[in-house]
C-alpha cells in the first residue's frame, strides 16, 4: 500500500531512472504521484541521500454500510426517567412504546455502496457487498420516499431488531404490572396477564382487562375495564373507566365508572357509576350511581356506616377530570410547600395569583350549576334496589334526599316521590 525509496550517493540521476526502478519493484500505481516527481528532482544532487523515505500510496479500500433502521423511540426497557423536579422516576420504564396516527417512528437507512481499492503494484482490493436492511415494514406503518416511518394507525410498537416493525392496538402482558416492567400506556386494547401492583398503572385508550387483580394500584380506560381478580385500594389506587367495569370484589377502593359496575362485594370502597350491580353485600364506604343502584345486601348488624346513592351525576369526561384532580391536588401540594395556601377566610391576593383564584372560583360556582340541573334530570328516574337485606344504619339518598334505614329492610325499592318530595318506599321489587 505504500512505497518507501532509499537513496546512497552516486552518480546524478533523473525521473527516467526513478521509473526503471519503480516498475522492476512491480509499481505501477500511486494515488499521488507528487511525492515521486520530487524525488526524482531531488536525484540531480550526486550528494542526496535519504533512508525509507515515503513516495506514494496505492488506494485504500473503503467499506459499505449495510441498510439499517434507526428508531425514534427507546428500544428495550429503561431504568427509568429523570422527573421534573430531578429525582429518578422508577415507574416509568418504557416497556410499551405508544404511538399516535402520523406520529414519527424512525428512520429506514437505504445500504451505502464501499468503494475498492488499489495497491500500489495494481492489484485491486474488493469490498464486500452491502445488504439491505432485513426489517420488514408492517401494514400499520407507512414509509415516506426517503425512509421516515410513520404510524399509520395509534397503537404500541412491536419491534424486533432487523426483523419486524409494526403498530398493534392490543397488546398483551404476560406479567405483573410492577417494578420489572414499569407502568403501562398505550394507544389501544391492553391485556394485563397478571395483577396491577401498588404505585403503578395500565392505561389504555381501548378496554383493559386485567387476568389477576388490582393491589393498590390504578387502572385507567377510555372504553371498559375487566378484573378477572378483586380491587384492593390504597391512597394512590384507582379504577376509572369511560365504559362498563367488572371486578370480582372491592375492598378500599377508589372506582369510578361512565357505565355499568358490577361487583360481587363491595367493602369500605367509594364506587361512582352510571349504573352500579352487587350481586352480593355492600358494607361500609358509599356506592352512588347516576340512574340505578341494584344490591343483595347493604350494611351489616355491627358495621361502619353505608351510603346508597342514586340520582348523584358523574363528572364527565371521568378521565379528563380525574386527570384534573390529580394536577389540582399537585398544585396544592406545592403551594402548601411555599406557603401560598390562603384560609378560607383569607381574601384572595392580588395579581396573577389572585386573577387565577377567581377564575377557578367562578369555574367552580358554574360547575356546580349544571351538577343542580343535571340532579334535577337524574331524580324521576333515580331509583335503590335491595333484594335480600338493608341493615339498620344504611344511609339511602336519592338526589340530595335521604334517609336512614331504621329498622331491617328486605326486598325493598326506594325512589323519589314527587308529591310528598321525599324518598318512597315500595315492594316487591322485580
Amino acid at each position: 500500500m505504500s512505497v518507501l525509496a532509499t537513496v546512497g550517493p552516486g552518480a546524478a540521476a533523473g525521473a527516467a531512472e526513478l521509473q526503471a526502478v519503480l516498475a522492476s519493484a512491480r509499481v505501477v500505481f500511486l494515488v499521488d504521484p507528487a511525492g515521486a516527481a520530487e524525488l526524482a528532482a531531488a536525484l540531480a544532487d550526486p550528494k542526496y541521500t535519504t533512508v525509507d523515505e515515503l513516495i506514494g500510496r496505492g488506494q485504500p479500500a473503503v467499506a459499505g454500510k449495510d441498510g439499517y433502521f434507526e428508531p425514534a423511540f427507546h428500544v428495550g426497557i429503561q431504568p427509568g426517567h429523570i422527573s421534573e423536579q430531578g429525582t429518578m422516576d422508577f415507574f416509568d420504564r418504557e416497556l410499551l412504546k405508544p404511538l399516535a396516527q402520523d406520529e414519527y417512528a424512525g428512520q429506514l437507512h437505504a445500504p451505502v455502496p464501499g468503494v475498492n481499492g488499489r495497491r500500489v503494484d495494481g492489484v485491486e482490493i474488493k469490498v464486500a457487498p452491502v445488504r439491505p436492511s432485513k426489517l420488514r415494514i408492517g401494514p400499520n406503518l407507512r414509509m415516506a420516499s426517503d425512509g421516515r416511518v410513520y404510524a399509520a394507525q395509534p397503537g404500541v410498537v412491536i419491534y424486533v431488531p432487523e426483523k419486524t416493525l409494526d403498530i398493534v392496538q392490543q397488546h398483551l402482558h404476560r406479567g405483573d404490572v410492577d417494578l420489572r416492567s414499569g407502568s403501562l400506556e398505550m394507544q389501544g386494547s391492553l391485556i394485563v396477564g397478571g395483577t396491577v401492583q401498588r404505585l403503578f398503572f395500565a392505561r389504555a385508550t381501548g378496554d383493559v382487562e386485567v387476568q389477576g387483580g388490582v393491589e393498590s394500584g390504578s387502572v385507567y380506560s377510555t372504553k371498559a375495564i375487566r378484573i378477572r381478580g378483586g380491587v384492593r385500594g390504597g391512597e394512590s389506587g384507582m379504577v376509572c373507566a369511560e365504559g362498563n367495569v367488572s371486578a370480582r370484589n372491592a375492598e378500599g377502593a377508589h372506582m369510578l365508572c361512565g357505565g355499568t359496575l358490577k361487583l360481587d362485594t363491595a367493602i369500605n370502597s367509594e364506587l361512582c357509576a352510571v349504573k352500579i350491580e352487587i350481586a352480593r353485600v355492600v358494607r361500609g364506604g358509599a356506592a352512588q350511581s347516576e340512574s340505578s343502584l341494584t344490591v343483595r345486601d347493604a350494611g351489616a348488624a355491627h358495621g361502619g356506616a353505608t351510603l346508597l346513592a342514586a340520582g348523584v351525576p358523574l363528572p364527565r369526561p371521568l378521565l379528563d377530570v380525574q386527570r384534573a384532580l390529580a394536577t389540582s391536588k399537585e398544585q396544592r401540594q406545592m403551594q402548601r410547600s411555599a406557603g401560598g395556601v390562603r384560609g378560607p377566610s383569607e381574601r384572595p391576593k392580588g395579581g396573577k395569583v389572585g386573577r387565577a383564584q377567581l377564575r377557578i372560583e367562578g369555574e367552580q360556582l358554574a360547575h356546580k350549576v349544571v351538577l343542580a340541573e343535571r340532579r334535577q334530570e337524574l331524580l324521576p328516574s333515580a331509583r335503590i334496589d335491595i333484594l335480600g337485606t338493608g341493615h339498620l344504619g344504611v344511609v339511602i339518598q336519592i338526589g340530595t334526599h335521604s334517609l336512614v334505614l331504621d329498622k331491617l329492610t328486605s326486598n325493598a325499592r326506594f325512589s323519589y316521590d314527587p308529591q310528598t318530595r321525599g324518598i318512597r318506599t315500595e315492594r316487591p321489587v322485580r
